[in-house]
Parts: C-alpha cells; sequence; structure tokens
C-alpha cells in the first residue's frame, strides 16, 4: 500500500514577546482562536501573569530552557496564579536539569530528540550545552502562519537573507525557542560548558532550516551588533541590518524573533573563521574553534 504525503499545512499562531526585568523575554504562544497559552521560561511571574489575564487567555503549559533563576524564577508564582487546568501544570525541560538544585518545577522530563506536543504542535527537545551543561532547546518542524511578520521581513531584507521576502502565508516557518544558548548576533556566555561544547550546539542550531524563527531569551540585539561590527568589521552587512533594528528599538518593538537566515548572515559566533579573531596560522578545525573562544572571551570583556 502507498501513503500520500502532502504539504503539512501552516499552524495559525499567536506568538508574543513579553518583555520581563530589564532585558529578558517570556515568550507565549497559542493556536489562533484558542486561550489556551504556552509559556516559556517565566523568570518572573507578574508580566506572564498580566500577560494571560488581560488577554482572557489560560495557562496550558510551560517549556525551561535551562535552570537560570531569571529564566525559572517565576514558575512557581505563575502557576499559583494562573493554572486553572486539572492535576498538575505541565512542565517540560531537560531530565537532567529536573532536580532540585537545578530546576525542580519540571514535572514532564525529556531526553534529547524527546517529543511533545503544545498548542498543537510537536516539538523536539535539542541538548545544547554549552552556556549551562544541561541547557535545551525546543525544536518545531510544524510551520507556524503567524500574524505579524513585516518587520521580521523588513530585518531580513537589511540582512540579504535567503529568506527575503518569502511568503510566511505560503509555507510558513519552523520555530526556536533556544533560551540564552543563541542570540541574535550574539550567544550565550559560558557559565558551565566549554568554547567546543557552545561551537558544537550553535553549529546544530544553524544546520535547521533558514526560514526557522529564532526565540531567544534576551533584547541583546543592538549591543551584540555594536561588538560585531568591530568583530567583523568585512561583513558589510551589518551596518544596514544595525539600522533596523534601531528603528525598531527607538519604535519601542523587540528585535525578535530573528531568524537563522539572518542569523548565518550577522553572527560572529556562527562565522568565527571569519572574523578578526581568526589566526590564519592555524588550520582546520582548530582554527575554527580557536577563533570562537578567542571571539567568546573578547565579547566577555566588552
Amino acid at each position: 500500500m502507498m501513503i500520500l504525503t502532502g504539504p503539512i499545512k501552516p499552524a495559525h499562531i499567536e506568538l508574543e514577546a513579553v518583555p520581563a526585568f530589564n532585558d529578558n523575554y517570556i515568550w507565549c504562544f497559542r493556536r489562533v482562536g484558542s486561550p489556551l497559552t504556552w509559556v516559556v521560561d517565566p523568570g518572573q511571574a507578574t508580566p506572564a501573569v498580566s500577560y494571560l489575564a488581560d488577554n482572557d487567555l489560560e495557562l496550558a503549559g510551560i517549556l525551561l530552557t535551562h535552570h537560570h533563576p531569571d529564566h525559572t524564577g517565576g514558575v512557581r508564582q505563575l502557576i499559583s496564579e494562573s493554572w486553572r487546568g486539572k492535576g498538575d501544570c505541565p512542565v517540560y525541560g531537560n531530565a537532567a536539569a529536573a532536580r532540585p538544585d537545578r530546576i525542580p518545577h519540571i514535572n514532564r522530563s525529556l531526553k534529547a530528540g524527546d517529543s511533545f506536543e503544545a498548542a498543537g504542535l510537536t516539538f523536539n527537545m535539542l541538548l545544547v550545552p554549552g552556556h549551562t551543561l544541561d541547557h535545551a532547546a525546543f525544536f518545531t518542524e510544524t510551520p507556524l502562519d503567524l500574524v505579524d511578520t513585516e518587520q521580521l521581513h523588513g530585518r531580513e531584507r537589511a540582512a540579504s537573507s535567503e529568506t527575503a521576502g518569502a511568503r510566511d502565508s505560503a509555507m510558513g516557518r519552523p520555530l526556536l525557542f533556544c533560551g540564552d544558548t543563541l542570540f541574535s548576533a550574539g550567544c550565550g556566555r559560558l557559565f558551565e560548558g566549554t568554547p567546543e561544547q557552545m561551537l558544537n550546539s550553535l553549529d546544530s542550531l544553524a544546520a535547521l532550516p533558514g526560514q526557522t524563527l529564532v526565540c531567544c531569551g534576551h533584547e541583546y540585539t543592538l549591543a551584540n551588533l555594536a561588538f560585531t561590527a568591530d568583530a567583523w568589521p568585512d561583513n558589510t552587512t551589518i551596518a544596514a541590518y544595525r539600522a533596523a533594528c534601531e528603528q525598531l528599538r527607538e519604535s519601542g518593538m523587540p528585535t525578535l524573533p530573528s531568524s537563522l537566515a539572518i542569523e548565518r548572515r550577522i553572527n560572529p559566533f556562527l562565522n568565527p573563521q571569519q572574523t578578526r579573531y581568526a589566526d590564519s596560522s592555524e588550520t582546520g578545525e582548530a582554527h575554527r574553534l580557536q577563533a570562537f573562544a578567542r571571539l567568546r572571551a573578547a565579547k566577555d570583556k566588552a
């Protein structure tokens, strides 16, 4: 028997970056027309609780990328004030972090490659060590048809990326919640992992489809681009992309989500061998890894 399959129909999704603390984003997503909302990395409860209440939404579950308090500190209060479902509120995260000294809130433990459903989307958990040893990312290949993508298209045009002008309504976009592993034009500090671990994690994310929406944990884009302009002076795309992001921030809008196509063009940590921290006397994989290590050390001091 032959089974014929066609294109996956895009899922109509509302995706919101809810500001928290000084520069965190708590990502909230739901099916259009449904009040059931999933919350990613609620480091602070009040912004998430208010977002749900102000929009007549209901908490459906929580995804956690890593244990740092600015990503997990609001979990208990958020559940206490917003959970109205039966039984426990689902809290998904890496099984290796599901312990009292890391993320005690996790009650849906996942291993690398495990899948689960949220808002009708099938997510896979990816293990991306570097920022922390048990850092997770959540990726869905289900194409998303988002309500408003015009400002993203504008940034893709500025970055001259291969997805510039693509019609989301025709094919949709995959989605990645990457916490503090990958930032727009940057990456997370190495609190626990090694440069090699982080570079491997970034490479694994960069290999995902270029259309993928990149939902990072912090609004660091302008600071990262200022560093990138110095670290990667030969990249003629940076100035135009930086101007597009500055315009967004002046209007009070986030520079996120980004896309992997954008990041491949403007992120020095995905292209360390092209920065001024590369040494032409080094060869092979050591060349790229050592360039990455020097680049990350320089960013730590910036």
